[in-house]
């Protein structure tokens, strides 16, 4: 017999069926009450978008929370995101990278990704280039463009690596591919 979050998922993912959001949600609802993390994450993403439940990004938070608390990556990210931005939650930086980095922590490559921002940029901890860029290089290393571009960067203005033009060109050249 199949649970409640896996009709959800096929439910929400059958393609050649027309897609019923709000069934989705109830189905997900029942599974995200019983504990479970990624019918809360998915709950989170359908308050966060509107689909199946009206938009409210409070509720968004509470379910990504959930989620998040119970160590799902997406989650983490997604909280940490809402955070950051001050959707359906105090801006709150410190918050922000608190979720990034256990995402991070995961190989999460957009935490990885975020995080070396928030580092580089001091927003929620003290400023750090070289945290900045260890965590930035995590994120190149998993193929992450943009990643690649600011650690090519990094190694050519010598900021939280030493200055390398050869390393700056061969993380150019990634983010270039």
């Amino acid at each position: 017999m199949l649970g409640a979050l896996t009709v959800a998922l096929i439910q929400a993912a059958k393609s050649t069926v027309p897609r019923d959001p709000a069934k989705a949600a109830r189905r997900f609802l029942k599974a995200a009450q019983k504990g479970n993390a990624t019918a809360q994450f998915n709950l989170g993403v359908l308050y966060d978008t509107g689909r199946g439940v009206p938009r409210d990004l409070t509720i968004a938070v509470t379910w990504y929370g959930k989620a998040a608390h119970q160590g799902l990556a997406e989650a983490q990210f997604n909280l940490a995101q809402m955070y950051r931005l001050g959707d359906g939650a105090e801006r709150d930086a410190a918050q922000a990278v608190k979720w990034f980095l256990k995402a991070a922590k995961q190989n999460h490559v957009l935490s990885q990704f975020n995080l070396s921002l928030m580092y580089e940029q001091g927003l929620g901890v003290d400023k750090d280039e070289t945290k900045a860029a260890n965590w930035c290089r995590k994120a190149a290393e998993q193929g992450h463009a943009d990643a690649q571009y600011n650690l090519a960067q990094m190694y050519r203005l010598g900021q939280g690596v030493p200055r390398d033009a050869a390393e700056a060109s061969k993380w150019f050249r990634r983010a270039a591919a």
